[in-house]
């Protein structure tokens, strides 16, 4: 084995992480938009990785999350604005220019501004759909000079503030869950943030805090959405039959228990920090990362894989309209997609462990 070889297998599984960080980043930025269904963050975090092998991890999340998040009429110009910033930062590789700090937020910003003010123009209300277009281009251009330091070598602006803008970014899509009135999620999200910063510092908190939070949050937007969609078939068949009742409830409910591997992630991570019982030890920044990175397979996982199994549990509820003795066989394809979600669970329990204290 040549030198090289030694030095990529050493470094393979930090650059493989480094690579699905942006991934997934990317992708959850997404769910967060703007006025006009434009996603800004998540072109920022694009336009913040830059060329290379970080930059299409980026773009790929940003393809995925298009698909995930928005409509073909949004997703159309998202990517388009995307694959151009992603190109342009590879054309200009190489050259000083791109070593400045404001090339990429500029580049990006001026880039989904041509892109988008294509279609504004071409809209019937030109003049009333301006400004969204220009407000989502001056938050590409903020959130990518914010993401830099964090997804680039090389920032000069301290990091604190960049996770602290991260955070908000993300936390912006748990505005529509609310509990009379109150976002629960965020409200949960914000206490958890302040506490953490003030027993472990700015850094350090908001990294293990926002990371142990979108494991709850984001695993229970999953199953609010997925037994959403079974309920809205359910009501279909109870207007036409009340009697199954019993059995619709139960196929509705199954998406529901990934919130509660996502809570069950959340309070293990909250005791592991120490957060409980007022005996935290000192956490390092890079301890703080690793909860962050820790709680992202259930916040993940449990988001997406609630959603699915929402859809399956509808299907399986006109499968009892339809054909009540077949009610047994919906429930086995549920339960195939609540599997993957058990193992979101394992990996984040298992990783979460496995931090040293």
């Amino acid at each position: 084995m040549g030198h090289r070889d030694m030095i990529w297998s050493r470094h393979q599984p930090a650059q493989l992480l480094a690579w699905g960080i942006r991934f997934f980043l990317a992708a959850a930025l997404t769910a967060t938009q703007t006025p006009g269904d434009y996603a800004p963050f998540a072109l920022g975090c694009v336009a913040a990785c830059g060329p290379g092998a970080g930059g299409i991890a980026a773009l790929l999340g940003a393809g995925v999350g298009a698909v995930l998040f928005l409509d073909f009429s949004g997703a159309l110009p998202f990517l388009a604005a995307a694959i151009l910033i992603f190109t342009t930062a590879a054309a200009f590789q190489g050259l000083k220019l791109l070593e400045g700090p404001l090339f990429h937020p500029l580049a990006g910003a001026g880039l989904f501004l041509a892109v988008s003010g294509i279609y504004v123009l071409q809209s019937l209300s030109p003049l009333r759909n301006l400004a969204p277009c220009l407000a989502a281009t001056a938050l590409v251009g903020i959130s990518a000079w914010y993401y830099q330091p964090l997804l680039q070598a090389g920032g000069e602006r301290p990091e604190p503030d960049s996770l602290l803008f991260l955070a908000g970014s993300i936390l912006l899509a748990l505005v529509d869950v609310e509990l009379a009135g109150v976002s629960v999620g965020r409200s949960l999200l914000c206490l958890l943030l302040a506490y953490t910063a003030y027993q472990r510092g700015a850094m350090t908190g908001v990294a293990a805090g926002l990371g142990a939070g979108l494991a709850a949050a984001l695993s229970g937007i999953g199953s609010a959405k997925g037994t959403g969609i079974a309920g809205e078939a359910g009501t279909g068949l109870l207007c036409e039959d009340p009697s199954k009742f019993g059995k619709g409830m139960i196929l509705q409910v199954i998406p529901g228990t990934q919130g509660l591997y996502g809570l069950v992630v959340w309070f293990f991570a909250v005791f592991r920090m120490g957060l409980l019982d007022g005996t935290a030890f000192d956490m390092t920044v890079q301890e703080g990362l690793r909860y962050f990175v820790a709680c992202l397979p259930m916040a993940l996982g449990g988001l997406f894989s609630a959603i699915a199994q929402g859809r399956v549990a509808a299907g399986s509820i006109n499968l009892l309209a339809k054909k009540p003795d077949d009610w047994s066989k919906g429930m086995v394809l549920c339960i195939t997609v609540e599997f993957y979600a058990i193992l979101s669970l394992l990996a984040s329990m298992l990783m979460i462990i496995n931090i040293s204290g």
